[in-house]
């Protein structure tokens, strides 16, 4: 035997001392206080902490711990496998995100109507523009006007 795999045989041992000492049932277990501990204390009460159970129970047991191991196993490769398939959110959410140019389509007009064909709006009026921005005014009839509360 090499090195290497004496080592894992050596550590395998020291993992498996401790489960062989506990089923062997010769473990005591002592009530100090809210603290439960294997070296007795003052006025600490030795505790039964044998399974009392029958072996159709125990096993009965085993096979259910063994289905729901099985079980969890399935739901995480389900979930895995739906996680997989959602695009990624690229945005924080509830923040709108804007369509790129290639989402905006050729028959609809222009959001900016400074840039829309003939410079004019939706109403079809001509719109006078400064610095890219539309300037608007009010209607003639509106000009001075103010309203009645």
């Amino acid at each position: 035997m090499n090195l290497p795999s004496r080592f894992v045989v050596f550590s395998a041992v020291l993992l498996c001392l401790p489960l062989v000492a506990l089923s062997a049932g010769n473990t005591k277990v002592y009530r100090c206080g809210q603290t439960y501990q294997q070296s007795p204390c003052p006025a600490g009460k030795e505790v039964n902490v044998a399974d009392e159970r029958e072996a159709s129970q125990q096993a009965e047991a085993k096979k259910a711990l063994a289905s729901d191991r099985a079980l969890a196993r399935e739901l995480e490769a389900e979930r895995r496998q739906r996680e997989k398939s959602v695009k990624p959110q690229t945005h924080a959410v509830g923040v709108p995100v804007s369509p790129g140019p290639a989402a905006q389509s050729a028959d609809k007009p222009s959001a900016d109507p400074c840039k829309s064909k003939g410079g004019k709006s939706g109403t079809g009026k001509k719109l006078k523009c400064v610095n890219g921005s539309p300037l608007y005014s009010a209607p003639a009839d509106a000009v001075g006007k103010s309203s009645a509360r």
